[in-house]
């Protein structure tokens, strides 16, 4: 009997062992194809009528003109933080009284981790953008001077600008 179940231990240990020592399963397969599909970083066009570009324009971004093209440019900032715990909805307040001033200039609020930011504006120069914050700033002083106590404004790089035709 001892020799009996010292054989059926021996198989036992024998196959155990061959399962241990088989190829890699195919799920670990498919993670290394992933990886090396991910080092690829291929590349996706996105081919759309000129329609579907101003209809994102119009709702996402509050621009209801037609433009020529998104390229590096200038942008007011009027507010940016990380503090998650408020920073969202204090960038779409401010971002919200900017519209009811009527100003006619575009607001643009984005999250760009870790920060909440409000910018305002399509400028191609430094020089322009920074004139229309010196207008700006009146203006607020005047109408929203609480606008003013949530921090400073000023001209930032932006690489998406959208240039009107």
């Amino acid at each position: 009997m001892k020799v009996i179940r010292n054989i059926l231990l021996a198989v036992a240990l024998v196959l155990s062992a061959s399962v241990l020592a088989q190829e890699p399963s195919d799920s670990v397969a498919v993670s290394r194809r992933l990886i090396i599909f991910d080092e690829l970083q291929p590349e996706v066009q996105v081919h759309q009528s000129e329609a579907v570009e101003q209809l994102l324009l119009s709702r996402v971004f509050g621009v209801e003109r037609s433009y020529e093209h998104l390229q590096d440019g200038f942008r007011i900032q009027v507010y940016s933080s990380n503090d998650q715990r408020v920073s969202s909805k204090e960038s779409s307040d401010i971002a919200e009284k900017v519209r009811e001033l009527g100003l006619g200039i575009e607001v643009y609020r984005a999250y760009m981790a870790p920060f909440w930011r409000v910018r305002l504006g399509n400028y191609r120069t430094q020089q322009e953008a920074q004139e229309a914050l010196d207008e700006l700033r009146d203006i607020i002083a005047k109408q929203a001077p609480e606008l003013l106590e949530k921090g400073s404004m000023y001209v930032v790089h932006d690489e998406e600008v959208v240039l009107m035709k």
